[in-house]
């Protein structure tokens, strides 16, 4: 399977940029890997949620998917005790899904 569309949260755009470049180069590894392999890539769906974590290192990412369509929605990264911890938990830094361009619907 060719690399499939990887489409950017504003959310977690900001996010990556502001991580380590050690950092940002294996999470864009990481989502590669998945793109190269997404119909048999284990996916780990977050309890309760639509939304699948990734584990790099100490950092999540926060993803879904349509195979039909061949994109990945990447929600957000951060270090993990973003997600599991204070009083706001992750949901606080979820995008909407993006609407899918024109041509990918066709």
């Amino acid at each position: 399977m060719a690399a499939v569309l990887q489409i950017w949260s504003p959310t977690f755009s900001k996010a990556f940029d502001s991580l380590p470049k050690s950092v940002r180069e294996a999470v864009q590894r990481r989502v590669d890997e998945i793109g190269t392999r997404l119909d048999n890539f284990l996916h780990h769906r977050l309890q309760g949620r639509s939304e699948f974590k990734l584990r790099v290192g100490d950092y999540r990412v926060l993803y879904e998917f349509d195979l039909n369509r061949g994109c990945i929605y990447l929600h957000y990264v951060g270090i993990d005790v973003r997600f599991t911890s204070g009083p706001i938990g992750f949901s606080a830094f979820r995008d909407p899904l993006p609407t899918i361009p024109a041509f990918l619907d066709s």
